[in-house]
């Protein structure tokens, strides 16, 4: 009797995040459909939805294996990146957004993305990626914020945009320096996220007007629940076995 209710939560959770990926498949589908104030809603509301109840997934299978330390790390950095971005959805719906970056909740979203990367580098078995390849990775993710600083000079919108680009090369590295196998869906869950995180910056400074932007949304959502999909099916199926 006791293996069956790990097993029911992981079905539970399997079944939820996957739920959340077909959404926001669905909401990027109707980006032309719906009013533009009727999208960032509906976006925000599954963000903050995915963002809490994948802190909430993760702390429950820290709680079964606590040994499992970047599950509480990850699960910071959802928690963080909901409240941020709480934060966010809060400071548009009162009519702030042209006045929104960079703000403090900023800051969050780049911590918790900080995070999430430091988990994954940390915490998951590693191939090891090599110096030179890391190196490559964060060289190119600085590549268009010394484009910014070359163009418009030192500002805080132009250091809050190296913040996400270095922060999402860190992503990207630690999903790189998984060991295939285990968590397929972590991989293309990171690369969504960070190109979802390197685009924004760039929309709050110059590209705010074009409505197609607002597809970032369902995509962080998406990114999101595959990370926790694979982060469950790594820790989930051993606990449950």
């Amino acid at each position: 009797m006791e293996n069956k209710n790990p097993v029911s939560g992981i079905s539970f959770m399997t079944g939820f995040f996957w739920g959340i990926v077909v959404l926001a498949v669905a909401l990027a589908l109707l980006i032309f459909l719906l009013p533009a104030g009727a999208f960032l809603a509906y976006s925000n509301y599954l963000q903050i939805i995915t963002a809490f109840a994948g802190a909430a997934a993760l702390l429950v299978l820290w709680q079964q294996s606590r040994d499992r330390k970047f599950l509480l790390w990850t699960a910071a950095g959802l928690l963080l990146w909901g409240l941020s971005n709480t934060g966010w959805y809060v400071n548009a719906l009162v009519g702030l957004r042209s006045q929104s970056f960079p703000a403090i909740f900023d800051a969050g979203l780049v911590l918790s993305l900080f995070l999430m990367g430091y988990a994954l580098w940390n915490g998951l078995p590693a191939k090891k990626i090599s110096t030179p390849a890391l190196s490559a990775v964060l060289v190119a993710c600085l590549i268009v914020p010394a484009g910014i600083v070359f163009v418009s000079g030192i500002s805080m919108a132009a250091l809050a945009a190296l913040g996400y680009f270095l922060a999402c090369g860190l992503l990207i590295a630690g999903g790189l320096d998984l060991s295939p196998g285990r968590q397929p869906l972590v991989m293309p869950g990171v690369f969504l996220l960070a190109l979802a995180f390197m685009i924004y910056p760039l929309r709050e400074m110059y590209l705010v007007s074009p409505p197609i932007l607002s597809v970032l949304g369902p995509v962080v959502c998406a990114g999101l629940s595959l990370i926790v999909l694979g982060l469950v099916q790594y820790c989930g199926p051993k606990k449950a076995a």
